[in-house]
């Protein structure tokens, strides 16, 4: 495999081809990691840029494991041109973390906003796709004053506040509380 001397390139082939191994050849983590891991490559790191958000390949690969052993994630069924729809603003930004357990939305405006710019969706856009989905919890991670979270109420979405700094890592309360909102006991 050849790809750009770039550091970034070369950790992103890497983990690519270690995926594949993962993924297709059903390896463990450890196993696709051991032709790469002598060779210096960098960590993937937040938007932040955050030194103390490293994400190393080998995280990668054992979280890909996990999933495929959590039936989070089928090579076979998986719709990439599904999953590529779904990122673009004018079709809401969202996407499936976990199916049928967790969503990831792009923060929902205000309005449509004007013609020029990306359409974004309004929590009433949302309401409706998520009712479908038979989505029933709203967790904000951003700023109380993004949205009105009346109108996931009023669609019959519970709507939980989490909110922390975007680019830093949340508190041990937020995480438990989050956990807790996440796997309701019984």
């Amino acid at each position: 495999h050849h790809c750009r001397s770039h550091p970034h390139a070369q950790a992103n082939a890497a983990c690519l081809a270690a995926c594949f191994l993962v993924i297709c050849r059903g390896v463990s983590a450890e196993a696709a990691w051991e032709p790469f891991k002598d060779r210096g490559l960098v960590p993937f790191r937040d938007v932040s840029g955050d030194p103390r958000q490293e994400l190393h390949i080998l995280d990668v690969l054992k979280g890909l494991k996990k999933a495929i052993s959590l039936e989070w994630f089928h090579y076979q069924s998986f719709d990439a041109a599904v999953y590529e729809l779904g990122g673009y603003w004018e079709n809401g930004n969202f996407n499936w973390v976990i199916p049928r357990k967790f969503i990831g939305f792009a923060s929902p405006g205000a309005s449509s906003g004007p013609a020029a710019m990306p359409a974004r969706w309004t929590p009433k856009h949302y309401a409706v796709l998520f009712k479908a989905q038979g989505i029933r919890t709203v967790v904000r991670l951003n700023e109380p004053e993004s949205y009105d979270r009346a109108e996931f109420t009023a669609a019959g979405i519970e709507h939980v506040d989490l909110n922390f700094p975007d680019g830093t890592c949340p508190s041990p309360p937020i995480i438990q509380r989050f956990l807790e909102v996440a796997a309701p006991p019984g």
